[in-house]
């Protein structure tokens, strides 16, 4: 039985060409059943009842994210913003996992414990989304 040769975890770039090569990025995330998800969504709002339960974002700012050069999936960052809301920050990640972002909107990491954004990859046609609909408090919120 052959066994695939692990990358050396020291070495980084091993490790982003053995993810380019195999495509895994592209291939992340998978359905879940309804019920789970009812049951999840209800320990959160149990645990969170005075809090954000969902965002949504529209169609064309999705694809103008996944549209990006070599965009191949979406990080979701979770962010709180001046006045204390929960907010959600979407930006593109390219084949290696690193995320798109557009030039001079890189942060500083601040510590080792507490990371602002950063990415390797920038580019001024890369955008960061925010702006979505949060519930409670807009239309269609979801029941689930």
């Amino acid at each position: 039985m052959e066994t695939e040769k692990k990358p050396n975890l020291e070495n980084q770039e091993v490790e982003k060409e053995i993810i380019f090569e195999r495509g895994k990025i592209e291939k992340i995330g998978g359905p879940i059943e309804l019920e789970k998800v009812r049951k999840w969504t209800q320990n959160y709002r149990r645990m969170n009842d005075k809090d954000t339960t969902s965002h949504l974002f529209g169609r064309k700012v999705i694809e103008k994210l996944l549209a990006q050069k070599d965009c191949q999936g979406i990080r979701i960052h979770y962010c709180v913003d001046d006045m204390g809301k929960k907010q959600l920050v979407l930006s593109g990640v390219d084949h290696f996992g690193n995320n798109q972002l557009p030039h001079g909107k890189q942060a500083l990491k601040t510590d080792d414990k507490h990371q602002a954004l950063t990415a390797t990859v920038s580019n001024d046609d890369y955008e960061l989304v925010d702006q979505s609909w949060p519930c409670p408090g807009t239309q269609g919120c979801s029941s689930i």
